[in-house]
């Protein structure tokens, strides 16, 4: 039983993980788009979400 909710708990992570790098890269395109302040919110946002999950 606990070995099964450490795995979950893993792909939860990785799962959080893969998520904030979407969000970054779409949030980068975007900014190309917009403007260069847009990419510096977008990378210090899944910066702060990497350290969250990690």
């Amino acid at each position: 039983m606990q070995l099964k909710f450490e795995h979950t708990f893993f792909l939860i992570r990785i799962t959080l993980y893969f998520s904030t790098l979407l969000a970054h890269i779409y949030l980068s395109l975007l900014s190309f788009i917009f403007g260069f302040p847009i990419l510096m919110g977008a990378f210090s946002f899944s910066l702060y979400c990497l350290f969250l999950v990690l």
